[in-house]
């Protein structure tokens, strides 16, 4: 199974982004990106389900938050660039 992440520049928008997707029913984790996934060193971002991808990336569109990039990560740790 996938999990998806969805990369920020920062933490407030991170938690801006977590805080509108509780609100639609979706429960991300907020984490530090992991490394095979930053674009610049460091950053923030939130963990979804395989389930959850396209209502995620539907949510944060309507409430105007932008993300910079969404991956899909194997079980193996292999990291692929997607567009939802």
């Amino acid at each position: 199974m996938y999990q998806y992440y969805f990369t920020f520049r920062s933490m407030t928008q991170a938690q801006r982004a977590v805080g509108l997707l509780r609100q639609a029913g979706i429960f991300p984790t907020l984490l530090r990106t992991p490394r095979a996934i930053s674009s610049q060193g460091c950053g923030y971002s939130i963990l979804v389900r395989g389930e959850e991808v396209y209502q995620t990336a539907a949510a944060l569109r309507a409430g105007l938050i932008l993300y910079e990039k969404a991956y899909r990560m194997s079980a193996g740790g292999r990291a692929e660039e997607v567009f939802p």
